[in-house]
């Protein structure tokens, strides 16, 4: 099964390659399975901190699912939470290349296909955020 695919499906997700992090807010079904496929419920979720294969019924599996998912999601979760608050705390991250140059590629993990070129500063404690540059994927040093 490609995880990615999977994700990426107009079938599965409404607008699959917009960034909407309140689709998972709203229920999504697709009539064309014919009832096979339950669709994406936000209610199923209970008291899971992300979506899982339960509230998507196997349409969103970022660690997999059933018998098989990895037992240390919520840790990984949790810890990729607590490392990316303590670096945007003290950093601040810009691409130093065009969005498009990054590249993606695909193999057992989805990584970048030319790394991720980063402009990294510190922030001062107590001064406000740098501005953005108007240019995507620009800063000044």
């Amino acid at each position: 099964i490609s995880v990615w695919n999977l994700h990426h499906s107009p079938h599965l997700w409404k607008d699959p390659e917009t960034f909407n992090p309140d689709r998972f807010d709203e229920t999504f079904t697709n009539e064309g399975f014919g009832g096979k496929w339950a669709g994406y419920n936000p209610k199923a979720l209970g008291s899971a901190l992300y979506p899982n294969e339960v509230s998507s019924d196997f349409a969103f599996i970022p660690f997999g699912g059933g018998a098989r998912k990895c037992i240390g999601d919520q840790f990984a979760l949790f810890e990729a939470t607590v490392a990316a608050a303590m670096l945007l705390r003290r950093y601040t991250f810009r691409l130093a290349v065009e969005p498009s140059a990054v590249g993606m590629a695909t193999g057992a993990t989805i990584h970048t296909a030319n790394g991720l070129p980063m402009r990294v500063t510190r922030r001062v404690p107590g001064s406000p955020p740098a501005a953005v540059a108007a240019t995507p994927g620009v800063a000044s040093a």
